[in-house]
């Protein structure tokens, strides 16, 4: 009987120079929000291919700094609709936009993620100088078969401020 957008986005990426661009994605509805502004969702900086610098292969190191999904478990990367051929996220999504700075890459068949950001809820403001560090590293033996694993502290949070952690259940 209702007709509901349940998740509308505009994303603009734009290069700045050799291997480093510039995202940014702009929520005009997601089904998360208890509102119906606009929100700023993923905001970054990615500095690509990083090894060559040192002579390493291309694939072992990418930089991100700014705010970007928290890389803990598989779901983060197939979050949006357009990367999500299911109706729903599975039962055990946990998500969540945070600030912070983020390493990843590949190596033949293993892969890894590190990041430190701000841990608490509030966009503008970290109320302790704790950070939340989350990290998995992934193993893809088949084409048809992927491994990972992943584990996130998420920082000390003051009472006065923070109150919530940036992870969502």
């Amino acid at each position: 009987a209702e007709f509901r957008v349940d998740d509308a986005k505009l994303f603009f990426e734009a290069a700045v120079a050799r291997n480093a661009y510039l995202f940014a994605g702009l929520d005009v509805v997601t089904r998360e929000a208890s509102d119906e502004y606009f929100h700023v969702g993923e905001l970054y900086a990615d500095f690509e291919e990083v090894a060559t610098l040192w002579g390493g292969p291309a694939q072992a190191l990418t930089l991100r700094a700014g705010r970007f999904n928290i890389p803990g478990g598989e779901e983060y990367q197939v979050r949006g609709v357009m990367e999500n051929p299911l109706v729903s996220h599975s039962l055990s999504d946990l998500w969540g936009i945070d600030e912070g700075i983020e390493a990843f890459g590949t190596q033949g068949r293993l892969s890894y993620v590190v990041a430190v950001q701000n841990g608490g809820h509030k966009t503008l403001h970290d109320f302790t100088s704790d950070k939340a560090v989350v990290a998995r590293i992934g193993y893809r033996p088949a084409s048809w078969l992927a491994l990972s694993a992943s584990a996130m502290r998420t920082g000390d949070l003051a009472v006065n401020g923070d109150g919530m952690s940036e992870l969502w259940f």
